[in-house]
Parts: C-alpha cells; structure tokens; sequence
C-alpha cells in the first residue's frame, strides 16, 4: 500500500563519504510504499532543479546530488510528520528491508539500501 506522508515540502539535508553534505535540498511528494518484505521511501527532489535562479544553493546542491549519488551516506529529514510516519510503518513491520529512492526528475532517479536511526526530532536513512 503507498500513503503520503507529506505532500508538501519539507527540508532535506544531505551526507557523503567524503564529509560533503548539503542542507539545502527542498523534498517534496514524501512517500512509503508498504509490504511485508520492503518499504520503499520516496522523496521527489526534482522541484529543486526548477528554479529561476541557477545560481541557487538548492539547485547547485541537487546538481551535485545527481553527479555524486553513489557516495551518498546518509539522508537527515527533521520534519516531525514524516518522522512520525516512519517510526509508525516500522513498528507495524520491524523486519522489512528499507529502501530509499530520491527522485530527481531529468537527472535520475537513485536508489538505496537505508537503515533508518535517530529520535523524535531527526530521523536518519543510513545508506548501506
């Protein structure tokens, strides 16, 4: 079954291997995607490269999403609705595999194996 959990906008910050990271990606359409085996956690990011202004930090910032997918370490979302949503779908079914998929329009969409750790005020998809 997919839900939204926001379809509004909301905040998304960024890590890689190296120690880059970015906290000025705006997600939006956050959704979970459930079964027994896989949730599957989609953020839509692509509003980012839409922007007038090409110089802007949000849209520098999913260029450099897009070029570096693959050293994607973790993803921080501080937005208390969503967290509340993914702390619920994990409780109903602690043993499912996680996986997350940022949409970035034109650019791809990217796909990862997540853990998911953290509190009530942040949560955190670990990449593995």
């Amino acid at each position: 079954m997919k839900r939204s959990l926001r379809k509004t906008t909301a905040g998304v910050s960024v890590t890689y291997a190296k120690g880059n990271y970015s906290n000025n990606l705006i997600g939006a359409d956050f959704t979970l995607e459930e079964s027994e085996a896989c949730m599957y956690f989609d953020i839509d990011l692509s509003s980012n490269l839409r922007v007038r202004n090409k110089e802007a930090n949000c849209y520098y910032d999913a260029c450099e999403l897009s070029e570096q997918h693959s050293s994607l370490k973790m993803v921080q979302i501080d937005d208390s609705k969503i967290i509340e949503g993914l702390i619920a779908a994990l409780r109903r079914i602690p043993h499912a595999r996680w996986e997350l998929r940022l949409l970035l329009g034109e650019k791809g969409t990217f796909k990862y194996s997540v853990t998911l750790s953290g509190s009530s005020d942040s949560i955190f998809l670990n990449v593995y």
